[in-house]
């Protein structure tokens, strides 16, 4: 019995929420650069005409922790939004709409959505349908993976 296909779950929303992550952190770094780059080579006392020349490294270092922090802070959100898109996606076989479960196992969809309340689908094949698909396809038959009328059972949880 082959597992079933599985799309590559959230890639698209994770991949947009990641480049977020990734222009945030260059940022919250950038910021640190500069404000230690300002120490470094004292571009206040050169450009400002500051006439105190000494290196304040312990100002920077303050400054430097309170940049990182704010910008931890400001990543927070877009991890949780990543992860909270995550755990909403569902995965539905696309022949006999069997929901693919966290315990890797694949359930009815009525019972699935009867213990649960989600947002966002995905499609895939349960292992049972692609089997059955794959031996149509092998045999020549033309309309392999034609999905047939919808169950008429229902089913209660």
């Amino acid at each position: 019995m082959s597992t079933g296909v599985q799309p590559d779950s959230g890639r698209v929303r994770a991949s947009s929420a990641g480049g977020v992550v990734v222009w945030q952190t260059l940022c919250i770094l950038a910021a640190i650069g500069f404000v230690w780059s300002c120490v470094a080579f004292k571009w206040p006392c050169r450009f400002l005409e500051d006439p105190r020349d000494e290196a304040r490294w312990s100002q920077a270092g303050f400054l430097g922790a309170g940049v990182l922090t704010l910008g931890c802070l400001a990543l927070l959100p877009v991890l949780r939004h990543v992860h909270a898109q995550r755990d909403k996606s569902v995965t539905v076989c696309s022949y006999c709409r069997k929901v693919h479960t966290p315990d890797n196992d694949w359930e009815h969809f009525e019972v699935f959505f009867s213990t649960r309340r989600l947002a966002h689908f995905s499609h895939g094949v349960c292992p049972e349908c692609g089997d059955r698909v794959m031996q149509e396809y092998r045999a020549g038959k033309e309309d392999a993976g034609a999905a047939g009328p919808p169950e008429t059972r229902r089913f209660v949880a």
